[in-house]
């Protein structure tokens, strides 16, 4: 590595910067963070790489990264690109979990249609901040959590209960529940080698993150997020990174009906009751489908309502073929069901701010 290949990287970024002085938001803080990264790239600019160290040059690489990885999201989070109603939902889910918190939730927009991810590296990871703080005095007030998603679903509210899950993901990180809860419950095994032991450790982590995140979700779609999960895993056996299909959805199951005989399910929410300044519990109602019934938007009262709406759209879906409107054909008929829930979701948005 040599400065030549860093101002390279420099010239490459300059590019993708003065599309993104053009973009407009409609959420002030992701300006605001905009701004300060627009601040970072002038300092870069106005360095002389060729009288750096190696490690100099590192550190510069890594910050190039960081903000060509923040560009990425805040790109695919403009004011006509971003999926503003499912966002307002996480949005409301993360200040409940996270009061006072300084996150944006922005989304990178992606052609595979299973690529559901969240990154929370220019989030949780403060070694990068600290690093553009010492070298330039630059302070971000924000922290971008990066959400991935399908380019072909960034408006759709069946494929998007995924979004719940993820959000669990950084909720769990963030109180690192299943890390502590691992720690303190595994039972070292003599019988193998301390490899075989962490192997084991950090298989059962990644099962009881995936086990939170699901839980985590069904609090406020219910069992939207295993109809979700059971056609795009379908029987899809353990793995060392994610449970069998058919575990996660017992487990999801259990917590929904109360069950207390599960055991991993009774301990991931006790350890959640220690960490969080919350408990993991039913935040959905069963909404009446009468709405829907008469193709208009349903009236929302609640953060409840707000994301109870999206189950019911699910259970509208599954008692189409009984409907009235099934004789529309199920392609109009998902494209009124989306766009009612998508309305309902909107119109709440917009009283709020009218009330505030």
């Amino acid at each position: 590595m040599d400065y030549l290949s860093l101002e390279l990287n420099l010239a490459q970024l300059h590019r993708s910067i003065q599309k993104t002085k053009t973009n407009k938001y409609s959420d002030i803080r992701k300006e605001s963070y905009q701004t300060t990264l627009l601040e970072l790239y002038e300092k870069l600019s106005n360095e002389d790489f060729s009288t750096m160290s190696l490690l100099e040059i590192i550190d510069r690489k890594k910050i190039i990264d960081f903000t060509f990885q923040s560009i990425q999201y805040l790109d695919n989070s403009t004011l006509t690109i971003t999926p503003f109603e499912i966002i307002f939902c996480l949005e409301k889910i993360l200040s409940f979990w996270i009061p006072q918190h300084n996150y944006i939730i922005v989304t990178s927009l992606d052609n595979n249609l299973n690529s559901y991810e969240i990154n929370y590296s220019l989030t949780l990871k403060e070694p990068i901040h600290q690093l553009i703080e010492d070298r330039y005095g630059i302070t971000f007030g924000f922290r971008l959590i990066q959400i991935r998603m399908p380019r072909y679903y960034v408006h759709d509210y069946f494929a998007n209960v995924a979004l719940y899950h993820e959000l669990g993901h950084f909720v769990d990180s963030k109180y690192e529940v299943s890390k502590k809860y691992v720690i303190s419950s595994h039972i070292y095994d003599q019988t193998i080698s301390p490899e075989a032991n962490g192997a084991k450790m950090t298989k059962r982590y990644y099962h009881c993150m995936e086990h939170f995140a699901d839980i985590f979700a069904s609090q406020y779609i219910g069992d939207s997020i295993c109809l979700s999960l059971n056609y795009v895993s379908h029987n899809h056996s353990s793995s060392e990174t994610h449970p069998a299909t058919a575990i996660r959805i017992t487990k999801v199951e259990a917590f929904l009906s109360g069950v207390t005989t599960d055991q991993l399910v009774t301990d991931i929410l006790a350890q959640t009751k220690i960490l969080c300044s919350h408990d993991l519990e039913i935040r959905f109602k069963d909404l009446p489908l009468d709405d829907f019934d008469n193709l208009i938007p349903m009236e929302i009262d609640t953060d409840v309502d707000l994301h109870s709406v999206i189950l019911a759209g699910w259970k509208f879906w599954r008692r189409r073929p009984n409907s009235l409107i099934e004789k529309l054909g199920k392609n109009i008929v998902y494209k009124i069901i989306n766009n009612l829930i998508e309305k309902s979701i909107s119109n709440y948005i917009i009283k709020q701010n009218w009330n505030n």
